[in-house]
């Protein structure tokens, strides 16, 4: 459809693990959700074995959008998701070879 002329990507990994998603689009908006841990048994070698899961499918995914009016705390929250999100990138992150 040629409506976008180019496009790029840049993808990082780290070391720590997930407890909970979140989205910042175009430093407008956010979308949040907490991961739950469970207990899930999984067969490592044929030996089965007890492995603590994070489930993040079916979390509830909280928006957060700065136009939400001068009493919200949205536009906060956006700002430092954002913040939180540079410094791991710019710091733990390392990059993905795709």
């Amino acid at each position: 459809m040629g409506l976008v002329p180019s496009a790029r990507v840049e993808v990082r990994t780290h070391d720590m693990p997930p407890s909970f998603k979140l989205y910042v689009i175009n430093h407008a908006e956010a979308f949040f959700g907490l991961y739950s841990v469970i207990d899930n048994r999984v067969s490592i070698d044929g030996t089965p074995t007890v492995i603590r899961d994070v489930l993040g499918k079916d979390s509830t995914l909280f928006h957060f959008t700065d136009t939400d009016g001068d009493t919200s705390i949205s536009r906060e929250f956006i700002e430092q998701a954002q913040q939180w999100f540079d410094t791991r990138w710019d710091t733990i992150a390392q990059e993905y070879p795709l």
